[in-house]
């Protein structure tokens, strides 16, 4: 669901209706595209995190989770921050 609301969030973001005097107007699109751009980023890394754990060696496992770990958290700031009322 929470990918779903990103991906469709162009089409979303022009249906928007930002009314005059709204503190936030003209904020909804771009906040949408960074959205949808930091879930491009987030996407692959738990598959990358499961590739590093089969891994007989191991030696990505650390390097992948922290990228997971750091760039989750910053998306999930950002969310909190500029996406939700």
């Amino acid at each position: 669901m929470h990918e779903t609301i990103y991906q469709e969030a162009p089409q979303a973001a022009g249906a928007l209706h930002e009314p005059a005097g709204c503190p936030h107007r003209g904020r909804a699109q771009p906040v949408l595209a960074a959205m949808a751009g930091e879930h491009a980023r987030i996407d692959p890394l738990p598959a990358a995190v499961d590739t590093a754990f089969a891994s007989p060696a191991r030696d990505r496992l650390a390097d992948v989770s922290d990228a997971l770990a750091t760039t989750l958290t910053s998306h999930l700031a950002h969310e909190e921050t500029d996406a939700l009322p």
